[in-house]
């Protein structure tokens, strides 16, 4: 992936998790492991970690707003970082917020398994041709794609 550009000023991992009981390979702390390594291999130490325990897609996300009006409120751009876009989001309702603050140039986003990062600057993102919807409902379709079908 690219490197974050010189206009970052804060770094935010973020990891979420549906419910306690979520496998090890999608732990809160596997997430953090990954998204330390993809920053540290850039050169970057500092950062602030927001771990979420709710669903993506039910219910108020209490804490995933909080960190939205946190970056909202911080002077610069804000680089956040997660492992896939099923961790971020589930909900196409919250796409336009990020998209808009995406283009305002206050947010960058890593999704580091997905091998994306959507810039304001189209020369530091990872895609090509794609508007900011299509990727992301991208890597949603992948992240359910990928997930066992429930068993009823």
């Amino acid at each position: 992936m690219k490197v974050f550009n010189t206009s970052i000023k804060h770094i935010i991992l973020l990891t979420r998790v549906s419910c306690s009981k979520q496998d090890v390979e999608e732990s809160t702390e596997q997430q953090l492991a990954i998204c330390q390594k993809y920053i540290k291999n850039l050169g970057i130490n500092k950062f602030e970690v927001y771990t979420l325990e709710e669903s993506s897609s039910r219910g108020n996300r209490k804490k995933f707003l909080q960190m939205i009006n946190d970056i909202k409120t911080c002077d610069g751009c804000t680089a956040l970082v997660f492992t896939k876009v099923d961790r971020l989001l589930r909900r196409f309702n919250e796409v336009p917020e990020l998209d808009k603050l995406r283009q305002q140039g206050k947010i960058q986003l890593h999704a580091v398994k997905n091998n994306l990062v959507l810039t304001k600057d189209p020369q530091l993102q990872t895609s090509t041709g794609f508007g900011f919807l299509p990727l992301m409902q991208k890597g949603l379709v992948i992240g359910f794609l990928k997930k066992p079908a429930k068993k009823y």
